[in-house]
Order: structure tokens, then sequence, then C-alpha cells
């Protein structure tokens, strides 16, 4: 990041100067903040942000998470206001994508990550519709109706598919929000690893998501169908992260399925019954 000092005009447009020189610290949500290139080539987007309160609320919140290497409050701000904020996708767009006055600061969060996999996964096998029905770690793994839509790509090569996330999101206002997320699902030489890569905001260039997803253990059932235990780790906004999902073909699952998945998950080291269950009940069939 340049090194400048950052001076505040007292006359014009204060309210959204001022706001700019509380919410963009040096550092905000692990993102590096060039003061200067913001000031030169966003301003007209800071100052409509401002004048529109949704907008404005998301530089607030975004403002209050400081540096901490933690998910929840960047995801919060951002599903809660920024998501499909106009004013606030335009701002960010400007000072993420077209003028890189915002680059992340390099993670040091270390993952760790699962090396039994399941021997018996290929990358093929996620196509369709998957649940998310336990979680390991809340908030981010227990968000309710959890649903994960794999189709093939047909604008990449032959094998990677798009994948359509998809959950209810409580915001901070109290309000339930419908997200959709879709990412980009590449194989690797291992059937068991596969890499995804997408934008929380659902925009490319913005928020962007890199994350490895790891099968970890595949329990067939043919009354509930398959279930699959997953591994993740990405980063986002420079922060690191990593979680378990455990995927089902249903919404809800019997006691012979979640035995099934339980055992399943036990033989590599994982107990099920410590992990959260995100509210599949209360879904339409998406």
């Amino acid at each position: 990041m340049k090194d400048f000092k950052m001076v505040c005009p007292k006359n014009m447009f204060p309210l959204a100067l001022s706001l700019l020189c509380v919410t963009f610290s040096p550092v905000v949500f692990s993102q590096q903040v060039d003061f200067g290139c913001v000031l030169k080539h966003c301003s007209k987007e800071t100052i409509v942000c401002v004048a529109n309160t949704t907008c404005r609320d998301a530089l607030t919140c975004l403002g209050g998470c400081g540096s901490g290497g933690n998910m929840t409050c960047p995801v919060g701000c951002l599903f809660s206001y920024g998501y499909e904020d106009e004013q606030f996708l335009k701002l960010l767009s400007c000072t993420t994508v077209q003028n890189k006055c915002m680059s992340s600061v390099p993670s040091t969060f270390n993952c760790t990550k699962p090396q039994k996999l399941a021997q018996n996964f290929t990358f093929d096998m996620l196509k369709g519709r998957w649940y998310g029905v336990r979680g390991r770690n809340p908030p981010q793994d227990c968000y309710p109706c959890y649903s994960y839509l794999y189709v093939p790509d047909t604008t990449r090569p032959k094998g990677d598919y798009v994948m359509t996330n998809t959950f209810d999101f409580k915001t901070l206002t109290g309000e339930t929000r419908h997200i959709k997320i879709e990412f980009s699902e590449e194989p690797t030489a291992n059937p068991a690893i596969w890499k995804a890569t997408g934008s929380t905001l659902g925009v490319k260039g913005l928020s962007e998501v890199n994350e490895e997803w790891r099968a970890v253990a595949l329990a067939p059932d043919h009354a509930d169908g398959d279930t699959l235990l997953t591994y993740y780790c990405g980063t986002s906004m420079g922060i690191g992260y990593e979680g378990m999902m455990l995927f089902s073909r249903s919404q809800t699952l019997s006691s012979g399925g979640y035995l099934a998945a339980k055992t399943a998950a036990l033989a590599h080291g994982y107990d099920l019954d410590k992990f959260c269950s995100p509210d599949q009940a209360h879904c339409s069939k998406r």
C-alpha cells in the first residue's frame, strides 16, 4: 500500500468524505485501502453510496469489522446490506476491479486438510442436487435451506461444473434473505479433490472466493440417496477459512440414512453428532 497521509476536507460533501475516512481505515476486513486512489477515482461512487441508506449501512457495517481474520462479520454485512445493492456494487467495483484501490492482505490461515479421502468417489458424482444437512462450523456451515446444484459447464473444458449454492440468511436487521451464488467447479488430478471459484456477491471480480473441496466419506444409501461428507478450505477478502458439510441427496435423513453417514464419517475420525443441523424442514425443494 502506498505511504501517504489522509486528509479529509471539511467543506465539500462532509458526510460522504467523513464516512469514507471512518469506514475505510488503513486495513478493513483484511483489505488494504489506498485512500488517495479512492478519492481520485471513486469519489462520485462514494457520494452516491452515502446518499443511499442501504449502501451507507453496508459501509458503516464493514468499517466495524476491523482487521480480524473472521468471515462472520464481513459476510453478515455483505448479505445484510451489500448483496444486490446497485450502489454498493458500483462502489466496490470502482475500488477493487476498475482501479485497484483495495488489495487483500495475504492470509496466514493454515488449513487442516484431511488426508484420508473417499476412495469410492469421482468428480462426476457431484452432478445433480445436494442438500447441506450437517455442518461442522457454525454459523457458515449451518445456514438454513442449504442447497448445492451441480450442472455441466458448457463454456469450459469437459468435466467442469457450474455449482449454484442457495441458502437462507437472517440479516442483521432481522429479515430472512434468500442468497444465491454461483461457483465454477474444476476437477484436479485427485478424483476426490476439486477447486471452486466464485464471488460472495455473485459478481465476477467482487469479493472473490477461491476454495479447495475434498470428498472425505461417501455413504451409498438406497432409501435416502447417497450422503457425502465434504471438507473445504478457502480464502475471500484476504481471510482464510475452512469447514465441513454433509451433503445428502434428500433434504431430510431417515435414521438409517443418518446412521450410514455417521458410520462412514467415524471411519475418517469425524463425529456427526457434534455437527450442527441446518434447518431443511421449512424449505421448498429448490
